[in-house]
C-alpha cells in the first residue's frame, strides 16, 4: 500500500522583516500554519524548513542562513503533497485493503501490518502521523502495542483504536492507556478519515510547541519526559495527558468538564474516575517537594501553578 511522494505542492510563506522577523514569526505562526496557499511564490532562494517546527527553530533557522542579509525575505516551509502518513495494523486484510484504499484517495499514504508484533515494529522504527489499530490483534494484543508504544518506547505517536469491543469500560482502558480516539466496528471510512484528520492536526500543533514549564516542572511533549528540580517523573499515559492540559493552560483553572471531555471524549467515565487520576498526579508531581504545583480550586476546577489555589479566582476572572 505504501505510495511516494515526489513533487511539491504550494508552498506556505511568510513574509518577514529583518527588523521584527522574530516578533513577527511568533505573533501569526500558528494562525498561518493551518491555512493552505493557493500560490507558490517564485524564488531563486528559497529556504525549506520541516513540516513541523517551533517559532524559535524558525529563527535559529533564519539566523544561521544567507537570508538573514535581506532587509525583507521569504521563507518558504515546505508542504508535501502528501496529508500524512498512517499504519494501519489490522489483521483481516480486505477490511484493511477498503480502508487503506479509501485513505490513500484521500491523499495519505499507507503502510500496512497483519499482526500487532509488526505493527509495533513498524511504529517504533518509522515516524507516523496516525496509527489505525485494531483492537484484537495476533501475536500482541492491541492494548499491548499501546501500551508498549507509550510506555516502552515513549512515542507520542497518535492511535485510533477500531474494534468490535463496544462497551464503555473497553472504551476508557483503551483511552487510559493511551489511545486518542475509539471507533466500534463496524464504522464508516468517512468518518475514520475526518478522526485522523482531527487527530493529526491536534498532533503537529502539539509538536510545534515548545517545551511546557512551570516553576521547576518541566515537559517535552516530544519524547514524554517529565522533570521537577532535575528529577525525573514517571507518569502513566493518561496521567501525562491531564499534566500537559493543566501545563499548557496555566495559570488558568480548568474545570472538571474541559479535562474529561479532552481526555475522554463521548466515553465518561464515573464521577470518580478523574479524581482518582489527579491524585496520582499529584502525587507524583509534589510529593516530596516543597512547593506544590497542583491545586483543587474548590467548585471551579484544577490548577496547576507556583502561586497558591486561593488566588486561582481572582486570575482567572
Amino acid at each position: 500500500m505504501r505510495t511516494t511522494c515526489d513533487s511539491m505542492v504550494p508552498c506556505l510563506w511568510i513574509s518577514v522583516w529583518r527588523r521584527s522577523c522574530c516578533e513577527a514569526i511568533q505573533a501569526g505562526l500558528t494562525e498561518l500554519s493551518d491555512q493552505v496557499p493557493t500560490a507558490k511564490p517564485r524564488s531563486a532562494s528559497a529556504h525549506y524548513l520541516p513540516i513541523t517546527f517551533s517559532p524559535n527553530y524558525l529563527i535559529t533557522e533564519i539566523a544561521n542562513s544567507d537570508i538573514r542579509e535581506s532587509s525583507h525575505c521569504l521563507v518558504l516551509v515546505a508542504l508535501m503533497s502528501k496529508v500524512g502518513l498512517i499504519l494501519i495494523v489490522e489483521d483481516n486484510r480486505m477490511l484493511a485493503e477498503t480502508v487503506g484504499t479509501f485513505l490513500e484517495n484521500k491523499g495519505y499514504e499507507i503502510d500496512y501490518a497483519s499482526d500487532g508484533l509488526e505493527g509495533f515494529r513498524l511504529a517504533r522504527e518509522n515516524r507516523y502521523d496516525a496509527i489505525v489499530l485494531d483492537g484484537n490483534l495476533p501475536r500482541m494484543d492491541g492494548l499491548d502495542v499501546v501500551r508498549g508504544l507509550r510506555l516502552e518506547a515513549r512515542l507520542s505517536t497518535p492511535v485510533i483504536m477500531v474494534s468490535a469491543r463496544d462497551t464503555l469500560e473497553d472504551k476508557i482502558k483503551g483511552l487510559e492507556l493511551g489511545v486518542d480516539d475509539y471507533l466500534t466496528k463496524p464504522f464508516a471510512a468517512q468518518e475514520l478519515a475526518a478522526r485522523l484528520q482531527a487527530v493529526i492536526r491536534r498532533d503537529r500543533k502539539e509538536l510545534a510547541g515548545e517545551i511546557l514549564k512551570v516553576g521547576d516542572l518541566t515537559l517535552d511533549p516530544h519524547s514524554f519526559r517529565v522533570n521537577r528540580a532535575g528529577r525525573n517523573l514517571e507518569l502513566s499515559p493518561l496521567a501525562m495527558k491531564l499534566l500537559q492540559i493543566l501545563m499548557r493552560e496555566s495559570p488558568r483553572v480548568v474545570s472538571r468538564r474541559e479535562l474529561e471531555r479532552e481526555i475522554w471524549g463521548d466515553s465518561l467515565p464515573d464521577s470518580d474516575t478523574l479524581r482518582s487520576h489527579l491524585y496520582n498526579v499529584r502525587k507524583i508531581v509534589d510529593k516530596g517537594f516543597d512547593e506544590p504545583l497542583l491545586h483543587t480550586v474548590t467548585n471551579v476546577g484544577y490548577r496547576l501553578s507556583t502561586l497558591p489555589a486561593e488566588s486561582a479566582s481572582a486570575s482567572n476572572s
